[in-house]
């Protein structure tokens, strides 16, 4: 979370938020006052704040993850290592289905951590976990008092915080088109918006050692079929995204 004046951004894990943090501290009128990398809002809304979120479709997000720790690094590739499960990491279509498998399972959430316990009794996938649990004010708390995904989706609608999406798939335009429009007025005299995130160098990008096109049609099923309350899955926005509201 990375608050510059009225203007806090939420960056969820692979993203792109490094490069979105990047362009925003060149071009926004205030420096970052608060700056808690993946941190969640633990308070209420200000009045007049503008909360801005990134969000990647589940099964990339997924991908970005894997392919991470394929390199040998990464909190959760220390944590499956230390549980005697580093061999998923294999690059293999099969060693990603299995590794989707365990760390998404709502049934031994603490294999995923970050709190994902909080929302294991909803069922939810834990990239949909990712993406609201920075969508709310005091998240865990949400999660602890709904009884059902549906109850979820009814807080999403009446109390989300976010007010607008930066989508990964077009991140550089989603993000110019921010800057140019609703937060016009926090970006600093004399910024050319479009030159500044057009040479902004991609940040903490994960490899691809393994790509959408190698994903088992299994894995991509089962993703879907988890993963259905947020993101884009094959280009169908879930009911989360259709709630009318300011986003781009």
């Amino acid at each position: 979370m990375f608050a510059h004046g009225p203007v806090t951004y939420m960056d969820v894990q692979k993203t792109g938020s490094t490069f979105v943090c990047t362009v925003l501290d060149r071009v926004l009128r205030e420096p970052a006052s608060v700056a808690v990398k993946h941190g969640r809002m633990e308070r209420d809304k200000a009045p007049g704040e503008i909360v801005v979120i990134s969000t990647r479709e589940p099964l990339d997000a997924w991908l970005s993850l894997y392919n991470y720790g394929c390199t040998g690094v990464g909190r959760l590739r220390r944590r499956l290592e230390r549980q005697g499960r580093a061999m998923l990491y294999d690059g293999t279509p099969e060693g990603f289905d299995a590794w989707v498998r365990v760390v998404g399972d709502p049934a031994h959430p603490a294999i995923a951590g970050e709190g994902y316990a909080a929302a294991a009794h909803l069922g939810m996938g834990f990239q949909n976990f990712r993406e609201l649990v920075m969508s709310f004010a005091w998240p865990l708390q949400v999660f602890g008092a709904c009884e059902s995904l549906d109850d979820v989706v009814r807080y999403y609608r009446d109390r989300r915080a976010v007010d607008h999406r930066i989508r990964f798939a077009s991140l550089r335009e989603d993000l110019a088109a921010l800057l140019e429009g609703p937060l016009a007025e926090h970006v600093r005299p004399g910024i050319d918006v479009r030159d500044v995130v057009g040479a902004a160098e991609p940040v903490n990008a994960s490899p691809r050692t393994l790509t959408r096109d190698d994903v088992l049609e299994s894995t991509r099923q089962h993703v879907a079929a988890t993963e259905s309350l947020t993101g884009d899955i094959e280009r169908t926005w879930s009911v989360l995204d259709r709630v009318p509201g300011p986003v781009i």
